[in-house]
């Protein structure tokens, strides 16, 4: 809850940067017959010309939109070095931000994984889980920022090499469950 209310207002500003962002992508096929646009619809300008210059709707505009989905995946270190230097209380404020800014802004599907500290990548916060302030609270909880890697571990994968691995599969299992629909485009993000 104190964390919440010490973001609230990055949170705020975030979620608006977002709109900015992601509002445009809405509108991303050029149609229509309109008198001034984007670009020039080349079946009419044979008409246009024809009817000495009389019909002049021959421009096209953003005007069909395509829905998007989008898919967002939240890595965060949860080693002993983000205390050791001090980050630890600044990554638990930036993910309350961002997760408040996602949830105020509909965002569609939000996940969290953590990773580092000697433990395999995990979700902590599944894809396909509502982002509310309840499981906010508890995904923020989750993270201890106490594991420490593994001595003498030459041969296995990395931290960050872990996390890509399992981030790709989250994602990779999400876009299936969540299918193919007509007029959809599914973003994902990390």
């Amino acid at each position: 809850e104190k964390v919440g209310d010490r973001v609230s207002d990055a949170s705020r500003q975030l979620c608006e940067q977002l709109r900015l962002v992601l509002e445009p992508t809405l509108a991303t096929k050029l149609r229509g017959d309109f008198k001034s646009g984007k670009r020039i619809n080349l079946k009419r300008i044979v008409p246009f010309i024809a009817s000495q210059y009389k019909r002049d709707k021959i421009w096209m505009r953003r005007t069909a939109p395509v829905k998007r989905t989008y898919q967002v995946l939240i890595a965060v270190d949860d080693s002993l070095s983000m205390t050791n230097m001090g980050a630890a209380p600044h990554a638990l404020d930036a993910l309350a931000m961002l997760w408040k800014a996602l949830q105020q802004l509909e965002v569609g599907e939000v996940g969290v994984m953590q990773f580092g500290g000697g433990t395999p990548a995990s979700l902590v916060h599944p894809l396909d889980s509502p982002l509310s302030d309840a499981s906010g609270a508890e995904t923020l909880a989750r993270f201890t920022f106490r594991g420490k890697a593994p001595v003498g571990s030459s041969g296995s994968i990395g931290p960050f090499q872990g996390m890509m691995e399992e981030a790709l599969r989250s994602l990779g299992a999400a876009r299936e469950r969540s299918g193919w629909q007509a007029g959809t485009e599914i973003l994902q993000l990390l």
